[in-house]
Order: C-alpha cells, then sequence, then structure tokens
C-alpha cells in the first residue's frame, strides 16, 4: 500500500482526514482539474513508489500559482503527489503519534504549532504517555480524544477482518484549534503504518470500501 491508500484506509475506519485526491501524472491533473481550481492555497505531501534513499518534499501550504507551476517538475522526479485542502500547520496546537501494540497505546507528542514531522522526523517529544486500557485518561483531553478513537478503529479492524489480535499500528494525528479535513473536527488523523503481516488484511478493509 502506498500512502494515499493509508489515507483512504483512516477515512474508511471513520476518521477525520484530509480532504485529498492522488496526481500521479498528468491524467489525474486533469481528471482532478475541479477540485485542483477549488482553492486559492493547497497542502502537498509527496511520496514515491520506491524510496531510492531521497527524502520526500512536504509543502504543508503552497499556493495555487506555484502547484501549477512546479507539478510536472515534480512528477517528472518520480513523486506522486497528495493534494489536500489547505491546512495550516500553524493552526495545530499539538502533533505526534500513537501507537496501538496488543491493547496498549503509546503517545509522542510535540506540542504547538507544527506538522507530525517534529516528532516523526525532528524527534521533539514534549509529552510521551501511554494507556493500558480503555477510559484511562492521560490528563490532557485532546490526546485522551485521540486514544478513543484508535482503539474504537482497531475494534472496527478486528469485527470487519475477524483479526483476534492486532499487535502493531502507527497513527499520525494532529489537534487543531480550528476544525479541519473531511469531518471538519479539530482532531485529524495523517497517516496509518502498521506491520508487513497485517499490511493485507487493512488492504482488504480498503477494498471492501471503496
Amino acid at each position: 500500500m502506498n500512502k494515499f491508500d493509508r489515507i483512504r484506509i483512516l477515512t474508511a475506519l471513520g476518521m477525520n482526514t484530509e480532504d485529498s485526491v492522488l496526481v500521479s501524472n498528468s491524467g489525474d491533473w486533469e481528471r482532478h482539474r475541479g477540485f485542483l481550481h477549488q482553492f486559492e492555497k493547497y497542502s502537498v505531501r509527496t511520496f514515491r513508489d520506491k524510496a531510492y534513499g531521497r527524502s520526500n518534499p512536504h509543502f504543508p501550504i503552497i499556493s495555487r500559482e506555484e502547484l501549477v507551476d512546479r507539478y510536472s517538475k515534480l512528477l517528472s522526479e518520480g513523486l506522486k503527489l497528495i493534494v489536500a485542502s489547505p491546512i495550516d500547520p500553524q493552526d495545530a496546537e499539538l502533533a505526534g503519534a500513537l501507537l496501538y501494540d496488543a491493547g496498549v497505546v503509546s503517545a509522542e507528542v510535540a506540542l504547538g504549532a507544527g506538522t507530525v514531522r517534529r516528532v516523526t522526523g525532528d524527534g521533539k517529544i514534549d509529552v510521551s504517555v501511554k494507556t493500558e486500557r480503555r477510559g484511562q485518561s492521560v490528563g490532557d483531553y485532546r490526546i485522551d480524544a485521540a486514544v478513543r478513537e484508535v482503539r474504537r478503529a482497531v475494534e472496527l479492524i478486528r469485527a470487519s477482518l475477524s483479526i483476534a489480535a492486532i499487535d502493531y499500528l502507527l497513527f499520525e494525528f494532529s489537534w487543531y484549534r480550528v476544525p479541519v479535513g473531511c469531518q471538519n473536527e479539530r482532531l485529524i488523523f495523517w497517516e496509518l503504518a502498521t506491520s508487513a503481516s497485517q499490511e493485507d488484511a487493512l488492504e482488504r478493509l480498503l477494498l471492501a470500501n471503496c
């Protein structure tokens, strides 16, 4: 599965995600022209089918004019573009990652404005906590809300796919001071990663909800 597929899985699980389209070639650009001309600014994440040891640029906010000027060059470099309605990381109150592993949810969070990359890339961690049972609070209502969503999603995965044990699911999330995303909520989830042994099962979930 690629990055865009993992976003679609989060959406299928009923989680708030960015409103986005995948642009992998000029045909996609033309097909999504209606979406791509809705806004004056966009948020753009990129990925490659194969990493090749190269970084994938991220444009938290980019103007429509700059995106039009740059998208062909980005595509020519082997990048796929996830183009989303604008979500400004300066409006974030916190961002981080939640790991579900065999019933325990561990959170690593950076407080203040910015993206999840502050945690996953820069290693900035202001809060590191874990919950071992449903309903346990970590003392921050924003992280508590994210943990509840993760536990709900895990139960849905287990029920939908008849998986007895789930041992590794990593959710990236942010909490915003203003509502954002498809569901217009302050809590938003960006991506889902899992072990190779569980990825096939999650792909079945994606296919069932296409």
